[in-house]
């Protein structure tokens, strides 16, 4: 009997992540080894820091997360910056792994954390653009599922930053397997089988999404229609709440004249130059609606 290809995966990820990690594994071994018709096995293996993942020998994947940090909000953020990405830079020297980041999914219930709920958002929204940076910095690959389930929602979800319930561990598993075989397992299967895979899990997903989630719901949500007949075209308004809240900040210095407009323009131009017009129409619309929405619930706010 042949022996399986065994797939070696390291995790650092928090204790209420463990269960999405396990369940990615699960269906990793599982549609591989359906689609090649031999037996892939995936080896979870949970790590209590990213430090160990250097001491634990060979591996070729290792999956880490930035939720633990949450538990560390008396640090103060330049002290914890400082120390996450001397970590990361020293554990993607190694030749042979693959390195992986998972954001945090942004909701916080404030009817549950009540003062602290702030501080949490704010923590999420530095640790998840540290994710970025630090993708950019040291070539590790993001797995972006606040992006994910933010298109989902928590109420849909009936789950927090914390990913507790069944529907967010399944909406996690399948994305990690997801990025996992579309960022490449070529040492354990040939680029063709990675991509069955890949379309098989795909399709699996967006029925799922679908019945959890009505696709017309997440477009009137995420969504807003640009032109008419051909030229109509669906512009995502899904943006980063920390982008979100950069544009309002810009556009309320235009209007109260602390930015001139002429700079205000030339960072728009970057914006374009860098990301495409959509992208940055899409930014700019939620900026101003934030800006907005701040306005009117500061008029509504008691003297």
């Amino acid at each position: 009997m042949t022996a399986p290809v065994r797939i070696p995966l390291h995790a650092v990820v928090d204790v209420s992540e463990r269960p999405a990690l396990e369940a990615a594994a699960a269906m990793l071994s599982k549609e591989l080894t359906a689609v090649v018709g031999s037996q892939i096995v995936v080896d979870c293996a949970f790590l209590p820091t990213i430090a160990d993942i250097q001491a634990a020998g060979p591996v070729s994947i290792a999956i880490t997360s930035l939720l633990p940090e949450l538990k560390n909000l008396e640090e103060a953020w330049p002290e914890a910056e400082k120390r996450l990405r001397a970590a990361y830079h020293s554990t993607a020297q190694q030749s042979d792994l693959r390195l992986f980041v998972i954001t945090i999914f942004r909701h916080v219930a404030s009817e549950e954390w009540g003062e602290k709920t702030v501080r949490l958002r704010v923590r999420i929204a530095r640790l998840n653009l540290f994710a970025a940076e630090i993708s950019r910095e040291t070539g590790c690959n993001v797995i972006d599922i606040d992006r994910v389930l933010a298109d989902i929602g928590a109420q849909a979800l009936h789950s927090d930053y914390r990913l507790g319930g069944p529907y967010a561990v399944e909406a996690v598993a399948t994305n990690i397997v997801l990025t996992l075989l579309s960022l490449g397992l070529d040492e354990y299967a040939p680029y063709e089988i990675q991509e069955a895979t890949r379309a098989t899990i795909a399709m699996q997903w967006s029925s799922w999404k679908n019945q959890l989630v009505p696709s017309h719901e997440m477009i009137q949500r995420g969504v807003m229609s640009l032109g008419v007949g051909r030229r109509k075209q669906r512009v995502s308004l899904v943006v980063n709440a920390v982008q979100e809240k950069h544009v309002s900040r810009l556009l309320h210095g235009v209007l109260t004249r602390q930015i001139s407009l002429q700079d205000a323009l030339t960072k728009l131009a970057r914006a374009i130059d860098r990301r495409g017009w959509r992208d940055s129409f899409a930014t700019l619309f939620a900026g101003l609606i934030t800006l907005l929405r701040d306005r009117i619930g500061s008029t509504r706010s008691p003297q």
